[in-house]
This record gives structure tokens, C-alpha cells and sequence, in this order.
């Protein structure tokens, strides 16, 4: 994914990006090439790919209530995020919400109890089938919502590299 694409998706100016991109490119984090911007692997003895970002959506999801802005990460990931503390993570850097799901043999799950979405929202299930047609089991999505674009695009990226460096962590133990 670009710059650009990220800028727009996110709600966050070019520069803005640029400038974030350069800063995690320093640290090892991502990589920017002409294809675009990928997560790089983790430093340190934790060393291990970090997931791919498939594609970043926004969404609109009855679950998260009337929130004017939703924006999800669809994950390459066989192990989902721990939702509680990327929750913490994502109002910290204010968000307001955040739901972390898995997708398994039925659909999309909560990643914290497997409970599938079709249970909770019939709705809500079809729109990130529609949205995330190409998910295959063991992938994640995590969804931030908030008021602001903005916050909400900057508590995605947060989550985003708290979920990888948490997968890294998990792979050396």
C-alpha cells in the first residue's frame, strides 16, 4: 500500500504519513518501496515476519454504533491480536473503539471468544464478507472507530505495529 492510499484511508495528510513512515523506516520497522509500504521484520531477538496488511477499509458497522468513522485492517495473521490491550491502545490514542476478529471455517469471529459476528449482527457479517471478500481462515481484521478521522487513522497505526510486535514476541517463545 502507498503513501498515498494510507494517507487517504487513514484521514491523515501526505505529509503527515510521510513523515511517519520515515520515522518507523529509521527504526526498522517498515519498508517503503515504489510498491509501496510494508511492515518490515521486528529488531532484536524477537525476529520474525511481521503480518502482511492485506488491504485498510473504512467500514460501517452497526456494532460500533453510530460512530461517524470506522476504518479496518484486513491481517494475514494465524494468531489475532489480543483485543483487550490493542483496545487500550487505540482510545489511548483516541479512538473509541476497537474490535479485533478472526476469520474461521463460519466467518468472521470475535478473536476474543469466537463467537461469530452472524450471531450478533446478521448485517454487520455480510458487509465484512462484502468488504473482505478475499479473507481466508486464520486471517484478522481490526476495526478502530472514533469521531475524528484522524485520531482514528493514528490509533490504526498504533494497533498495527503493537499487533506485530505482539505476534513477534508470541513466535519466540
Amino acid at each position: 500500500m502507498g503513501r498515498r492510499t494510507l494517507a487517504k484511508a487513514t484521514g491523515l495528510t501526505e505529509m503527515t504519513v510521510r513523515m511517519a513512515v520515515e520515522s518507523m523506516r529509521v527504526d526498522g520497522l517498515v519498508r517503503a518501496t515504489r510498491a509501496g509500504i510494508c511492515l518490515e521484520r521486528i529488531a532484536g531477538s524477537m525476529r520474525r515476519e511481521a503480518p502482511p496488511v492485506l488491504s485498510i477499509s473504512e467500514l460501517s458497522l452497526q456494532m460500533v454504533g453510530s460512530l461517524p468513522c470506522c476504518i479496518a485492517a484486513h491481517l494475514r495473521s494465524a494468531t489475532p491480536p489480543s483485543a483487550w490491550r490493542l483496545r487500550d491502545l487505540a482510545v489511548a490514542q483516541g479512538a473509541a473503539v476497537l474490535l479485533s476478529l478472526v476469520y474461521d471455517h463460519v466467518g468472521w469471529a470475535f478473536s476474543n471468544d469466537l463467537e461469530p459476528v452472524q450471531q450478533r449482527n446478521r448485517d454487520d457479517a455480510v458487509s465484512l464478507q462484502c468488504t473482505f471478500p478475499s479473507a481466508t481462515v486464520g486471517d484478522a481484521v481490526v476495526c478502530v472507530g472514533g469521531t475524528d478521522r484522524g485520531d482514528v487513522g493514528c490509533a490504526l497505526w498504533a494497533v498495527l505495529l503493537a499487533s506485530a510486535a505482539e505476534g513477534s514476541s508470541r513466535a519466540s517463545r
